[in-house]
């Protein structure tokens, strides 16, 4: 069963994912003689293989997916950053509320004039930002 898997897989060659390459077999025949082997190993192997891929596929589909769920509040935060940015050189407070809970909210004034915003990333994560470096990229 190894040998088989090390004869369909392209040795060592991987994707920068760490996804193994596979071997093109364009003569089964002689790929069967050649590494003295039954189809039905190869096949079982082959259906391994391809249900590793599929696994990987949907894998990769699910993080794109969720990646692309956070591009609008990512947004939002940026649009934030930039009225803090403008309110910090016109040197005027900004008055917000915050959520506390579900459908508890606490106002505040925020003095942007600090020079640094706070974004909560989640999972106990906060991150502290310069203005100007958070909006270069």
């Amino acid at each position: 069963m190894a040998k088989c898997m090390a004869a369909i897989q392209q040795g060592e060659g991987k994707n920068g994912r760490n996804i193994p390459a596979m071997t093109f077999i364009p003569d089964v025949a002689s790929f069967l003689k050649q590494h003295d082997m039954k189809i039905e190993v190869l096949f079982q192997n082959l259906a391994t293989m391809r249900e590793k891929y599929r696994f990987m596929s949907k894998r990769l589909q699910d993080t794109r997916v969720a990646i692309m769920a956070k591009v609008p509040e990512n947004e939002r935060t940026l649009k934030t950053v930039q009225h803090l940015m403008k309110k910090a050189a016109d040197d005027e407070e900004v008055k917000a509320s915050f959520p506390l809970a579900d459908s508890v909210y606490v106002d505040a004034t925020v003095s942007p004039d600090q020079g640094t915003v706070y974004l909560w990333l989640g999972a106990n994560v906060l991150l502290e930002y310069v203005l100007e470096r958070y909006t270069c990229c």
